[in-house]
């Protein structure tokens, strides 16, 4: 283990709304503020924190570079157990209409996968409420979002929705499969591995091998050993 008790804060500056966290952990709200609680955070762990901020279009806009909010990141560093902090700036670029880029496809294809952990979500509630295609469609929408992507990773996604939404889809399959459905949308909405097909979407290549060594087919003896 390396950190624990991680708090990312993030305090919208003026004219910019409150951020909303995508990522599937406990959130408390202060005014503006947000704050995303993350319990802990493994050697080799890699997680994306994921926050929308809406901001509204400057009456007397400038191009360069405009902090939209202030983000603070607290933890207690292991095995010693100090509070460390660090401080950031979350910045927009405002620039002309015609130089517009799409963003970072790392950080959409982040987005689409907690969007598909949050689609499950509802899917999950309205499948209990025995709405078994309105569960269906919502993570069909999903799918489409994910495929359109134009990304391996997107594609991965996409197909993996389609059989997700297959399930919800039908009260019997539902039933069936409803703890591997939680383990799945859980590990999507908090990007760790728990043990589902959606593990390889955001685990590091070390975790990869790790598991191919310890969890993989053991290899042929030799001819003439028991």
């Amino acid at each position: 283990m390396v950190a624990t008790d991680i708090e990312v804060s993030v305090r919208p500056c003026p004219g910019t709304g409150a951020p909303a966290f995508l990522n599937d952990f406990r959130v408390e709200a202060l005014g503006g503020a947000r704050t995303l609680h993350l319990p802990e955070l493994y050697a080799e762990e890699r997680r994306w924190i994921v926050f929308e901020l809406p901001f509204a279009q400057p009456a007397d806009p400038h191009h360069g570079p405009k902090t939209v909010a202030e983000v603070e990141v607290v933890w207690r560093q292991m095995p010693l157990g100090g509070r460390q902090r660090i401080a950031l700036r979350a910045e927009v670029e405002l620039v002309d209409r015609a130089l517009i880029e799409l963003p970072d496809p790392e950080v959409r294809e982040q987005r689409a996968l907690l969007r598909a952990a949050e689609a499950q979500r509802r899917a999950a509630v309205l499948a209990e409420r025995g709405r078994f295609q309105e569960a269906a469609l919502a993570i069909e929408y999903m799918a489409t979002e994910a495929k359109a992507l134009g990304t391996p990773m997107g594609a991965q996604l996409a197909s993996l929705l389609a059989e997700t939404a297959a399930n919800y889809g039908n009260a019997q399959v539902y039933v069936a499969n409803r703890s591997t459905l939680a383990g799945l949308r859980k590990g999507m909405g908090r990007s760790r591995a728990s043990g589902t097909v959606a593990d390889s979407l955001f685990e590091t290549s070390t975790q990869t091998e790790m598991r191919r060594r310890f969890r993989g087919p053991k290899p042929p003896k030799p001819d003439g050993m028991p």
